[in-house]
C-alpha cells in the first residue's frame, strides 16, 4: 500500500511527507487507493529511503511497458485516472 501512495504522491507532484500524511487522511481518491490504511510521515521517510532504488526500477518499468501515460495510470491492476491539468 505504501508503493500506492508514492504512485499517487509522484502523479500529485506531492514531495513532502509531512504533506502526503495530510492527504491521507482527507483525500478521497487517496483514501481509496490506500483501503483505509494511515502512514505517518516518519514511515513515508523510511519507506522511501529503505526502498530508493526498488522505487525507481519499478518508475522506470513502468514508463517502459505503457503503464504510466498522460491520463491514466494502472496501479495493482486498477485504472486510475489523474487530471495533469492542476
Amino acid at each position: 500500500m505504501a508503493v500506492n501512495m508514492i504512485f499517487w504522491a509522484y502523479m500529485n507532484r506531492i514531495r513532502s511527507s509531512r504533506r502526503l500524511e495530510t492527504e491521507s487522511g482527507r483525500n478521497l481518491k487517496l483514501l481509496w487507493l490506500l483501503r483505509t490504511l494511515r502512514l505517518d510521515h516518519k514511515t513515508i521517510v523510511e519507506f522511501r529511503r529503505r526502498n530508493g532504488e526498488a522505487l525507481k526500477n519499478v518508475f522506470k518499468g513502468f514508463v517502459k511497458l505503457g503503464l504510466y501515460g498522460k491520463e491514466l495510470l494502472v496501479i495493482d491492476g486498477r485504472a486510475t485516472s489523474f487530471n495533469f491539468a492542476e
